[in-house]
Formats: C-alpha cells, sequence, structure tokens
C-alpha cells in the first residue's frame, strides 16, 4: 500500500487542534474548538444571528470607508468585496468557503492579481480604454485569481470582486498598494466577528488550515478507545492432554 503524501495544511491543523484541546474550554471554544461535533443550529438561531451580524459588520465597514473616503483615499467601494463574504461567514460557517483560510488568503490574493492587472492598464498609459478592449481586463483578473484560488485550495467565491475593484473604481488611482492593507483589515474584521458571534450558539470555524481526514478521525478515535475482543469459545477450550494420549498409545490402548 502506498502511503499518501503529508500534507503541510493537514499537519499544522492536527497540531493547532492538539494545542486548543489542552487550553479551558472557555478560551478554545472561541477559536472553534469542540469536544464532540455540533449538532446543526436551528432555523431561527442562523437567522437572528446573521442578521445582526451581517448589519453590523458591513455598516462599520462602510462608516469606516466614509471616513476615510472624505480624505480621498479611494476606499469607499470596498465593502462591496465583502458582502458576499459575511453572507458565508455568518449565514453558511460550514461550508469550506467560509473558513478562515479562504476567506483571508481568497481576498489577499485576488487583491494581488487585481491590482497587478491594474498596473498593467497603467504601465500601458490606458491603452484598453483608448482601444476599446477595457472589457477584456476584468475578466482576465477574475479568471486569474479564480486559477490561483484553485491551486492555493483557498477558493472563496466573493474574492471575484476583490479582484476586479482595483480596475472598476476610479478611487483606486488615490489606493494603490495599499488597497491589500485594507482587505486584510476588512477580512481580519470579518474573521473576528465570526469567532465571537458564532460561537455563542454555534461553531466556527470547522477548521482554519485543512481538514482532518475523516477516515483518521475514526481511526485514531478506535485506537484511543479500543479494547481486547472477547475470547471466543473456540479460543478458550482447553487443550487436550497430550501426554495421557501419547500413555496410551505406548501402553496398546
Amino acid at each position: 500500500m502506498v502511503k499518501p503524501r503529508s500534507n503541510t495544511f493537514v499537519a499544522a491543523e492536527r497540531s493547532l487542534q492538539t494545542g486548543l484541546s489542552r487550553l479551558p474550554a472557555w478560551i478554545s471554544r472561541w477559536f472553534g474548538y469542540r469536544k464532540e461535533k455540533q449538532m446543526p443550529s436551528l432555523s431561527w438561531v442562523v437567522c437572528l444571528w446573521g442578521l445582526v451580524t451581517s448589519f453590523g459588520v458591513i455598516a462599520l465597514l462602510g462608516y469606516v470607508m466614509q471616513l476615510l473616503g472624505a480624505f480621498n483615499t479611494g476606499f469607499t467601494p470596498v465593502p462591496t468585496a465583502f458582502a458576499g463574504s459575511v453572507i458565508l461567514c455568518y449565514g453558511a460557517i460550514d461550508s469550506p468557503f467560509a473558513q478562515p483560510r479562504a476567506l483571508i488568503l481568497g481576498h489577499l490574493f485576488s487583491a494581488i492579481v487585481g491590482m497587478i492587472v491594474y498596473e498593467i492598464l497603467i504601465a500601458t498609459r490606458g491603452w484598453a480604454y483608448t482601444s476599446g478592449t477595457f472589457w477584456i481586463l476584468p475578466g482576465l483578473a477574475v479568471g486569474v485569481s479564480l486559477v490561483v484560488m484553485h491551486l492555493t485550495n483557498t477558493m472563496h467565491p466573493p474574492a471575484g470582486v476583490t479582484a476586479v475593484l482595483p480596475l472598476m473604481s476610479y478611487q483606486m488611482r488615490y489606493t494603490g498598494w495599499v488597497y491589500l492593507a485594507f482587505i486584510l483589515l476588512s477580512s481580519a474584521v470579518v474573521l473576528v466577528v465570526a469567532l465571537l458571534v458564532n460561537n455563542i450558539q454555534r461553531q466556527y470555524p470547522l477548521y482554519w488550515f485543512a481538514p482532518i481526514p475523516r477516515t483518521e478521525t475514526v481511526l485514531s478515535n478506535q485506537h484511543r478507545h479500543r479494547t481486547p475482543p472477547a475470547a471466543t469459545a473456540e479460543e478458550t477450550r482447553p487443550e487436550p492432554h497430550r501426554h495421557h494420549d501419547l500413555h496410551d498409545l505406548e501402553g496398546g490402548r
């Protein structure tokens, strides 16, 4: 049997979960750790907390963007990229797309791709505008960001908007690569609120880096709780007294 190649992220997840298991329950709870698997949340729980957190986070980001936009920094349209993220992270928290690695790195990689395409547009002195081929660039940014997220296993669908914003927003000329810093900050806000609110009555995240294979978890639990099998009647039957049989043969019986 060929041994599967070790996954660095699975190993990191295993180490993290081991570390969380050693913390007091009232601390590890807020990082998504549970000893037992949680039951699916009731519909009203999802609706209530989803409404509160989605409204609060988008309103907060919008307010901060408004303040920064007053100084012509160009951050005003950024909350658009996180509207989809709050739907996932507060309403569909069991989805692989909503886990921390996908949330943070998906937005970051897409922002980098968007800025690179934007720099190409600037380097060509707006050739795409004058030639009527600008429509190619948003598609290019989204397509490349999809490939990057797929190859790095950080797929986060709302991050497609993050890749397009540098090209669609006129205010990006005031922002430049500072755009990446604010994308990271906004992602961190969404994540921190998700940890605080989702772990009141639900469990988030299911994993931080990568899911631990289910077969590995099952085998580990079986090994931890395994007891010796009960002996069968065949195994408990006493062995015949062979020396008596040998004595009978020698005596001619």
